[in-house]
């Protein structure tokens, strides 16, 4: 099984998990993570994303890929009840967010047939985990990060940081002695 079937399965898993619980107000906090490349103004505050996009999103997305600003992956979900599941996760929560992140963590984009159905920003730093939808790119709706999707990142940027160490322990030593 390859790293990101692992973690299409890993979140889709959390995905469930955390629809059962979507009233839940959202109490982990994200780890910080280094300066991302790409920033998003929010001067005025966004209306949550509409329960009639959400719907449509879940029922017609079949592949889901979410690049990381400053990480060594990205990730491509293309089995569409992995998908489904993602939409279901990351719309799941009700609670409006604190925005006042204004550097990005990563961008979704969520596809089906081929078409690219919604894109989002990811907010991911201590106190403000968030999605901003965009469409036309402007930005047009958000929602929180339910506490689900909090434990998917965290575990997502451990293992990164788990990866590397155990990469740079592997590398042969350097001694100039050729």
């Amino acid at each position: 099984m390859n790293n990101q079937s692992i973690f299409g399965l890993l979140f889709f898993v959390l995905i469930l998990v955390s629809c059962q619980n979507a009233s839940e107000e959202t109490t982990n906090t994200a780890q910080e993570v280094a300066t991302p490349v790409l920033t998003t103004n929010v001067d005025t505050p966004l209306p949550l994303y509409p329960i009639e996009k959400a719907k449509d999103l879940i029922a017609k997305c079949d592949y889901v890929d979410l690049i990381f600003y400053n990480l060594d992956f990205s990730i491509n979900i293309n089995e569409p009840n992995n998908a489904k599941g993602i939409v279901a996760s990351v719309l799941s929560s009700t609670l409006p967010p604190n925005t006042t992140c204004k550097e990005g963590f990563g961008y979704m984009t969520f596809q089906g047939g081929g078409e690219i159905l919604a894109e989002a920003e990811v907010f991911f730093q201590q106190g403000c985990t968030y999605l901003i939808f965009k469409e036309n790119n402007q930005n047009v709706g958000t929602c929180a990060i339910p506490d689900r999707g909090i434990q998917f990142f965290n575990n997502m940027i451990q293992q990164q940081q788990r990866a590397k160490q155990a990469q740079q322990g592997q590398q042969p030593a350097q001694n100039g002695n050729n």
